[in-house]
């Protein structure tokens, strides 16, 4: 519309990987501003809705091309003096067959997913920068946190799971003309009792890394 606001809309025809019959359509949109026409500084709010590609056909949920998702986002970024502000949310519903879900019934149950991230950086110096990052994950079934073993076996794809992932990082970063080294301390926790491959039950887990790289670019 202008130098600062615009939107985008987009239809996305369906399809099957075991016959694509057209039928599934999803549909989004996106709403962003960016600040007197500035790419360090924007807003933006994103939707989209409609059958999601599967690996197979399944009928048992409408939309015969795939489980429907309905998903909303909102996030950003606001740039000032040595400061970064970034943040991101999301909200996720999605439709299962309830044979998938433990504890269900009916036909169809319905998983619903919010997440939130911010981070904040402060440049000190031209070489050396600091930055916190805070995370949470709400997953009413565990249908979208389940990539760890030990979520997957004891909490995932089941009713009143209720997950609620938190994880808080503190870091510091040198950076040496395109190379940068950086110091990180994180921690994590879970609402749920996890097993670690030693036998041991755990909620929470404190970590440190180091990482070394580079990055090139106009």
């Amino acid at each position: 519309f202008n130098p600062s606001w615009g939107a985008d809309l987009w239809i996305t025809n369906g399809e099957d990987k075991n016959g694509d019959n057209n039928q599934g359509k999803t549909l989004g949109g996106n709403v962003s501003y960016n600040h007197q026409g500035a790419q360090d500084k924007f807003v933006n709010l994103s939707f989209f809705t409609g059958p999601e590609q599967d690996a197979f056909s399944s009928t048992a949920v409408p939309g015969s091309e795939g489980r429907k998702r309905d998903r909303v986002s909102h996030g950003g970024q606001w740039i000032w003096d040595h400061w970064t502000l970034a943040w991101e949310g999301e909200l996720l519903r999605e439709t299962f067959p309830s044979a998938w879900v433990q504890g269900a019934s009916g036909n169809t149950i319905r998983g619903t997913l919010t997440a939130f991230g911010t981070w904040l950086k402060v440049q000190v110096t031209p070489v050396y920068s600091g930055y916190l990052r805070l995370e949470q994950i709400y997953d009413d079934l565990g249908f979208r946190v389940n990539w760890d073993n030990a979520i997957a076996t004891g909490h995932a794809m089941r009713v009143n799971a209720d997950l609620r992932l938190q994880a808080a990082s503190l870091g510091i970063e040198r950076r040496m003309g395109p190379a940068f080294v950086r110091a990180e301390v994180r921690h994590d926790r879970i609402n749920r009792d996890l097993v670690d491959r030693d036998g041991h039950v755990f909620r929470q887990v404190t970590s440190a890394t180091l990482a070394v790289g580079a990055s090139f670019g106009q």
